[in-house]
């Protein structure tokens, strides 16, 4: 009888190591799943908002290439003897 007790003692041991041992597998291939489904998302995005991108950084370098225009045209120059200075709007939309 103790031969069948020790019998089922290793079976139920071999079964909870197996258990564990195959779920820290799944832990590993879930994450890489998870992974690679943030990188393939995360590319995808990229590449829909190529042209959004794109725009962005133009803009931005044309900011920066009219700024010095801008400030040089809202210089204060005086009229009548008193300084005047152009709104920037108005500036901006000259430049």
């Amino acid at each position: 009888m103790s031969s069948k007790e020790e019998s089922k003692e290793v079976a139920r041991t071999a079964t909870k190591a197996a258990v564990e041992a195959s779920w820290h597998q799944t832990r590993v291939i879930l994450r890489v799943i998870v992974i690679v489904l943030v990188v393939a998302i995360t590319l995808w995005i990229i590449v829909k908002l190529t042209g959004l991108i794109l725009l962005l950084i133009l803009s931005v370098f044309f900011a920066y290439l009219v700024s010095p225009l801008v400030d040089f045209l809202r210089r204060p120059i005086k009229i009548s003897g008193r300084p005047r200075t152009m709104p920037r709007i108005l500036a901006v939309s000259l430049a």
